[in-house]
């Protein structure tokens, strides 16, 4: 009885945590910055009609670099108690448009 408790708690947390997060890919393409003041950084995805924070080891690649560059990231909205005000990405992939 208790290992069936436990696969129902533990298929209930996946399904949750896939609902809640959601899955659905973008793909943005703009120019990278990294902006905001030190302590408080981050990296931005600059399109002409929105803002982005990205966040994820890919970004962390881009705002390495490639800033001032225009790339096309693909990527997933992270959705949530999140702290950022910017619709916040976390880059799955990503291509360089001009070098």
């Amino acid at each position: 009885m208790t290992w069936r408790i436990t696969l129902v708690l533990v298929v209930s947390v996946v399904v949750g945590i896939g609902a809640w997060g959601g899955s659905e890919r973008e793909t943005l393409e703009g120019r990278i910055s990294i902006k905001g003041s030190e302590p408080h950084t981050y990296i931005a995805l600059s399109t002409p009609d929105q803002t982005f924070q990205l966040t994820g080891d890919r970004a962390e690649v881009l705002a390495a670099d490639y800033q001032n560059r225009t790339v096309r990231v693909e990527g997933i909205r992270v959705e949530g108690d999140t702290a950022s005000l910017l619709p916040l990405i976390e880059v799955v992939s990503f291509e360089v448009v001009e070098r």
